[in-house]
């Protein structure tokens, strides 16, 4: 018996002291970017290499939403990146694996936190756009998306997982607003 109230509080501390991860969502285009970059005019583009920055401070593969590790549904944060950017043209009918205009990008900051009573998301990256092999466009942009704190981590955690997403929408959105990208990304 003595065995078993000495081992107890070990077993039922063991998950704390591991930690958990959980995997968020798969993007989902945003249907104000999709009829945006439709009513555009547009060319076709392809969707190239998104990486990490590789003078970057902090990991931004590693988000963690309070003491939880958030894992990427795409096993990355640089693919998430490039997924998000690939649906969001691909739901515009603009996706074309052989288009001679392509989007590159490299995430810079990438970040689930709080401060002051809210929490937030906030993503960074810097874009490159060229053109048969030429730069035609490059620009550091990042969005930010806040909201409320929950004390209880029941409801905090999967709140800040699901509002990444509109860190990453937002910051596509910004781009799209971007004249100099649309210009870049016209048919020529």
């Amino acid at each position: 018996m003595r065995f078993v109230r000495t081992l107890l509080p070990g077993l039922l501390l063991a998950p704390l002291l591991v930690g958990c991860t959980l995997t968020g969502p798969r993007y989902g285009a945003h249907v104000s970017t999709t009829l945006a970059l439709r009513d555009a005019n547009l060319g076709k583009v392809s969707v190239g290499e998104f990486r990490k920055d590789p003078h970057g401070k902090r990991d931004v593969d590693h988000v963690k939403a309070r003491a939880m590790t958030v894992a990427s549904a795409y096993g990355s944060y640089t693919t998430y990146l490039r997924e998000a950017f690939a649906s969001e043209f691909d739901h515009a009918d603009l996706l074309d694996a052989g288009a001679h205009v392509r989007i590159d990008g490299v995430l810079l900051r990438n970040e689930l936190g709080s401060e002051g009573g809210r929490e937030y998301a906030l993503i960074e990256t810097d874009l490159t756009v060229t053109r048969d092999g030429a730069v035609v466009y490059r620009a550091t942009k990042n969005a930010r998306f806040d909201w409320d704190s929950a004390f209880l981590g029941d409801i905090a955690i999967p709140r800040a997982i699901a509002n990444y997403q509109v860190g990453v929408q937002r910051l596509i959105a910004a781009y799209v607003a971007d004249p100099a990208f649309v210009s870049a990304l016209k048919p020529r």
